[in-house]
């Protein structure tokens, strides 16, 4: 037995199996000996599910050799359901029912509920009655047995295969067509911050991950599907076009020369070796990087937008419509800057390879011109 492993999941309780939590959300063990199980099934007997109309009891389901068996525990009285057969069971015959076999280690736990009455006493003439009697064999009074209560009843079959597929409620419609008209018609910031706030709590907020995770059951086409997997600032906030941004860059532009200006006047007065690399390093920086990345992420950190933005109406937001961090802001404008380096680089390297195109006119250094290179038809006469 010792050599045998099994899968087990949990309901009800957390991971570190110290709380009750009424979760439906399972929780997965791979590869337990059935010591440990029986370990586990001793530590959740002692807890007791929280209040609550839906709440989940602790439940332990066990796949092994033997089939899938289902335990129950409904408070802290220690006492273990059986889903199938239904009824009380100690630890060890859970433990037999779960390997086939009578456990090789010692089983402990809580006395159990023995579902054989004991033996008691007449009521009437209070002789001893024996548990299979139903009359008194000295007065003749018929014997009353009060049966311990029922356990409370298990929660649905329905409802707990339901949390397992994950079969939850559906979108309303209303909703669903809001989303997907949010995706074909972006709004403003101002709109979307007054009508859609749920999107902009993101996934730290629970109704953005419920409303996420409901439109996805929706089983929506692929073109909607593909943008519920991305942030909503890319399909649900209007993005300012082409004139809007060149006019931003055009306030900002000398905004951006003066402060570099200033810091060359500052430089100045360091007196730093003007042949040094360092001072080049440090003069490449300053312009290309620190100046431009601290004008952006202080105005942008402070008030959403540098100058020229504020002017066009337009803001900096994080991925769900929120004021962007200094962060967000500094990675924004060094990708920026990254992406007009490499511009420059490729423009150059391609006006370095401009001469080995076959239909390019090639000058020699002494002044010829090369006719560019055609593969097409030829005179022949």
């Amino acid at each position: 037995m010792g050599s045998e492993r099994f899968n087990v999941e949990l309901q009800g309780v957390t991971p570190d199996l110290m709380q009750a939590n009424g979760s439906y959300d399972a929780v997965a063990f791979k590869n337990l000996s059935a010591q440990r199980i029986a370990e586990i099934l001793q530590i959740i007997s002692q807890l007791c599910p929280p209040d609550g109309d839906d709440i989940c009891p602790i439940n332990l389901t066990v796949t092994g050799a033997c089939g899938d068996r289902t335990f129950t525990v409904f408070d802290d009285s220690g006492q273990v359901y059986c889903a199938e057969p239904e009824g009380v069971v100690t630890i060890e015959q859970a433990i037999i029912m779960i390997t086939g076999h009578k456990p090789d280690f010692a089983v402990s736990g809580p006395p159990q509920v023995n579902s054989v009455a004991s033996a008691s006493v007449c009521a009437n003439c209070q002789a001893k009655i024996e548990p299979d009697e139903a009359f008194c064999g000295n007065c003749g009074q018929a014997v009353v047995r009060h049966a311990p209560p029922p356990p409370p009843s298990a929660p649905s079959s329905q409802k707990r295969s339901a949390h397992k597929t994950g079969k939850k409620a559906q979108v309303d419609q209303q909703t669903y067509d809001s989303i997907v008209g949010l995706m074909a018609n972006p709004i403003s910031l101002r709109e979307y911050r007054s009508q859609f706030p749920v999107l902009q709590k993101g996934p730290k907020g629970e109704e953005f991950r419920s409303l996420i995770d409901s439109m996805f059951r929706a089983d929506p086409p692929p073109q909607v599907h593909t943008r519920l997997t991305m942030p909503p600032r890319n399909w649900a906030i209007r993005k300012p076009g082409f004139f809007r941004r060149m006019l931003t860059g055009i306030v900002d532009f000398p905004m951006i020369l003066v402060l570099i200006v200033a810091g060359a006047k500052f430089g100045e007065t360091l007196n730093l070796d003007a042949d040094s690399a360092l001072t080049g390093i440090l003069a490449l920086s300053w312009i290309f990087v620190i100046a431009p990345v601290g004008y952006y992420a202080l105005f942008e950190s402070i008030l959403g937008a540098s100058p020229g933005g504020l002017l066009m109406g337009l803001r900096v937001v994080d991925e769900y419509g929120n004021t962007a961090s200094p962060k967000i802001s500094i990675m924004r404008i060094l990708g920026k800057i990254l992406w007009l380096v490499m511009l420059v680089l490729s423009i150059f390297a391609a006006r370095q390879r401009m001469d080995m195109l076959p239909g390019h006119m090639v000058k020699l250094p002494s002044g010829a011109e090369l006719q560019p290179i055609d593969d097409g038809e030829v005179v022949i006469n």
